[in-house]
């Protein structure tokens, strides 16, 4: 054959190796998703048999988010920190909404800062500011007003990101 026509066997063959990496990756996501020991429990066991039994447009609503954003997830760690979130909200922690929200902006958050917030209380100190600002392009933080003192910026919790943090408490 020609050089085009070796030029697209070396294409299929990479292309084969990419969507085989692509399934290997989103079945290690998955994977991490649902061994999750946050999805483990009876009460989270009970409440998707629940929604499994329903397959109601909610349901089906839930599974499509979760399923696309496991699939674009890009770091390892996402697919068990949206297991508890999924699990918050199995557990009446979290609503629907918040849990459709949830899950992109848990996407769009740098894991180290999602770790950050999750192990801070309010009022954050000063010191916390560089993860919070980052958190801002996720919603789950804000800006508020300047301090009197030094105009000091500050930044907050938004009602998402305490959703976050209330569904990711024990």
């Amino acid at each position: 054959p020609g050089l085009i026509g070796r030029a697209m066997v070396v294409c299929a063959v990479v292309m084969r190796g990419v969507n085989d990496m692509r399934a290997r990756a989103y079945m290690a996501k998955l994977a991490r998703f649902v061994t999750d020991l946050s999805l483990q429990c009876e009460e989270s066991k009970a409440a998707l048999r629940t929604m499994a039994a329903d397959g109601g447009p909610e349901s089906q609503k839930i599974g499509e988010t979760l399923f696309l954003i496991l699939d674009r997830l890009t770091d390892m760690e996402k697919p068990a920190l949206l297991a508890k979130v999924f699990a918050g909200y199995l557990c009446n922690k979290i609503s629907r909404e918040e849990l459709l929200r949830l899950a992109p902006a848990i996407d769009a958050a740098f894991i180290d800062d999602l770790h950050a917030l999750r192990s801070a209380k309010e009022p954050f100190d000063r010191n916390q500011f560089h993860w919070m600002q980052t958190l801002v392009v996720a919603w789950l933080t804000e800006q508020g007003v300047p301090g009197p003192v030094g105009g000091v910026q500050v930044y907050h919790l938004t009602s998402l990101g305490r959703a976050l943090s209330k569904a990711l408490t024990e």
